[in-house]
């Protein structure tokens, strides 16, 4: 069942399926085509949200946390955020 363009903000980049949340997009991507989750900095794709949360503190601790999907930023560089943004960003994704 594919839901209409226009009422789902969020696509599918392999089957163009749409989604209403990122969680429902970021779940389908992975479940159905084994995709990962792509790191906003670099090419970095990751098999889990926690593993790409690690990735970007230790790789990008200067740069914004940011949503790869919606560009959403979350209280600003990995190495300032506290734990309830990283729970914040860990719960927005997946």
């Amino acid at each position: 069942f594919v839901l209409p363009e226009d009422e789902c903000p969020f696509a599918c980049r392999k089957c163009h399926r749409g989604f209403y949340t990122i969680k429902e997009l970021a779940e389908h991507e992975i479940r159905a085509h084994d995709m990962k989750i792509p790191c906003p900095h670099c090419d970095k794709n990751a098999v889990s949200i926690t593993k790409l949360a690690a990735h970007m503190l230790f790789r990008h601790p200067a740069m914004d946390v940011v949503c790869h999907y919606c560009d959403q930023k979350f209280g600003g560089p990995a190495d300032k955020l506290d734990k309830a943004a990283w729970d914040d960003f860990r719960g927005h994704v997946y």
